[in-house]
């Protein structure tokens, strides 16, 4: 899997409202781009780091899947008009591949992050490996 991460401030002066319709456009895209698997949008809180910007993480099959999605004319036309409400000049943008995760309770994730860090399969897991 990849995700894609994206985060831009928030113009100063820039109502709430218009930042709420932005993010819902982002979030939109999975309605209409097939490739996304998943897709998060949320304004930072500025509890530390940045104390206004728009995060958007997307998560996507592989590169291929990537690259449709910045060709799209969906990603196109929001990305045109992001300057009406974010500092392009401010965007941090980063991808990483992932394997996801095969759990169902947090309490399993955590097991699962535990094993996979020490580097132990988690079908050793009795309550994971009968799910996989």
């Amino acid at each position: 899997m990849l995700r894609h991460i994206f985060i831009i401030n928030v113009k100063e002066g820039i109502s709430d409202d218009v930042v709420e319709q932005k993010m819902a456009e982002m979030r939109a895209m999975k309605e209409i781009e097939t490739v996304i698997e998943d897709i998060t949008v949320g304004r930072t809180r500025g509890l530390f780091g940045r104390p206004d910007a728009v995060m958007m993480v997307v998560d996507l099959k592989d590169k291929a899947a990537f690259d449709v999605l910045l060709r799209s004319r969906t990603h196109i036309d929001i990305a045109e008009k992001a300057e009406e409400a974010f500092d392009m000049q401010s965007a941090d943008i980063a991808q990483i591949e992932y394997e996801p995760l095969k759990t169902e309770s947090y309490a399993d994730y955590q097991i699962e992050q535990r094993h996979r860090n020490a580097g132990i399969g988690i079908r050793s897991i009795p309550s994971i490996s009968r799910r996989v």
